[in-house]
């Protein structure tokens, strides 16, 4: 993992089969203020970096993201799971993933984690360091016609 601070990079991809919208977010109070709209099938908000706890905080208190499956979120080093939450008190039922995501940078290999937080339509991912591992899933979602934007959130998955 590259040494310094690291830049966290916050977006939001709303989509149905007929509309998209991409959003690399600022703002996120401003964000988290509005709801999605109804033409909106899957809500997928990734977060690049894990530096900015403010960003972390905000996403959890909205989406109820159970304090367990934060823990291993900001601890990186935590092994690969599947964990599932049901709901409980006032957090949502979930489904956690936490994954070790293996890349080869300049002849010399790599391993960042990546978690995944499912929810009915919203899809949290959250990676360790900005990159481009997305690239081609959201190049799929901007096609006209793509298969990931005639299904659930869970096709995303």
């Amino acid at each position: 993992m590259p040494s310094g601070p690291q830049r966290v990079v916050f977006t939001c991809f709303d989509y149905g089969p007929d509309q998209v919208q991409a959003v690399d977010v600022l703002g996120v109070d401003d964000f988290l203020a509005h709801h999605r709209a109804d033409w909106v099938t899957v809500r997928w908000i990734n977060v690049d970096g894990l530096t900015d706890i403010c960003i972390i905080r905000a996403l959890a208190k909205k989406y109820e993201l159970h304090p367990l499956a934060l823990e291993d979120l900001v601890h990186p080093g935590t092994r690969p799971k599947v964990e599932t939450y049901p709901s409980a008190g006032v957090h949502s039922s979930r489904l956690f993933i936490l994954a070790r995501m293996i890349y080869l940078v300049k002849e010399q290999l790599h391993c960042e984690q990546v978690c995944f937080f499912l929810g009915q339509h919203t899809l949290l991912t959250f990676q360790e360091t900005h990159g481009g591992i997305w690239d081609g899933v959201r190049a799929r979602i901007l096609r006209d016609g793509s298969r990931l934007r005639t299904q659930d959130v869970s096709f995303l998955l």
